[in-house]
C-alpha cells in the first residue's frame, strides 16, 4: 500500500509534473508527435478523476486477482490494471455532464 504522507512520493510527483510542464513549454515540442502530445493532454485533463477512482481498483486487484509473480512484476501489473480501468471508468462516467463537471472535476 502506498503511504501518501511519504515525502519521497511528493517529491517524485512534483518532478514528474515539472518534467511534463517543461517538455511542452520547450522549443523541442515540434519533435514530439501530435499523437503523444494529445495523449498527454487527455491524460492531464482526467488525472484528478483517475486519482479519485484508483483506490477501489487497487482493492479489487488485491482481493480478486492473485497471480504468483515477482514483486516488480506485481507492481507493474497492478499499475496497468488500475490505470486502464480508471481511464475506462472515467471516460464512461464523463458522458454524464453532471458527473464530468462536479464529481470528476474534468474541465
Amino acid at each position: 500500500m502506498v503511504w501518501y504522507n511519504f515525502l519521497t512520493l511528493l517529491i517524485c510527483g512534483m518532478c514528474i509534473y515539472e518534467f511534463i510542464k517543461r517538455l511542452f513549454n520547450s522549443e523541442k515540442v515540434e519533435k514530439i508527435s501530435n499523437m503523444t502530445k494529445n495523449a498527454f493532454h487527455e491524460l492531464s485533463k482526467i488525472s484528478l478523476a483517475i486519482y479519485f477512482l484508483h483506490m477501489p481498483f487497487i482493492l479489487l486487484y488485491k482481493k480478486y486477482i492473485s497471480i504468483d509473480l515477482s514483486k516488480p512484476m506485481l507492481v507493474v501489473t497492478s499499475f496497468l490494471f488500475t490505470l486502464i480501468l480508471s481511464i475506462i471508468t472515467t471516460k464512461l462516467l464523463s458522458k454524464n455532464k453532471f458527473m464530468e463537471k462536479y464529481i470528476l472535476s474534468i474541465k
